[in-house]
């Protein structure tokens, strides 16, 4: 997978982190990681198959608040579009911001 540095960076548990945008080989769906300073990454979203320009955002566990901090760094828009079963949780689907669509044009080739 290929992946694009966001202008972005995110703060998630007190930490700020730098942001990549790809897309999975074997399914062509948007992945989000969020990496540190070390470049070790920390977290990623995107449990299931969507529509180009949504993610889902696995927001619960260690998780907790990673949502509302992609919303405050201009990653995801605010409104939650629905959400998925995955096992026993609903996992809710966000927008990317077109700011984001339109840093990662390139992946939609």
């Amino acid at each position: 997978m290929d992946f694009i540095k966001l202008n972005q960076t995110v703060t998630f548990n007190g930490e700020e982190y730098s942001v990549n945008v790809g897309r999975y080989v074997e399914n062509q769906n948007f992945a989000i990681l969020l990496e540190n300073d070390d470049g070790e990454v920390v977290a990623t979203t995107n449990v299931t198959s969507l529509m180009i320009g949504f993610v889902t955002i696995k927001n619960y566990s260690e998780n907790m608040g990673i949502d509302q901090a992609l919303i405050e760094a201009n990653i995801i828009e605010e409104e939650s579009y629905g959400q998925v079963p995955s096992g026993f949780v609903q996992i809710p689907i966000y927008k990317l911001t077109d700011e984001v669509m339109e840093q990662t044009a390139e992946l939609l080739v």
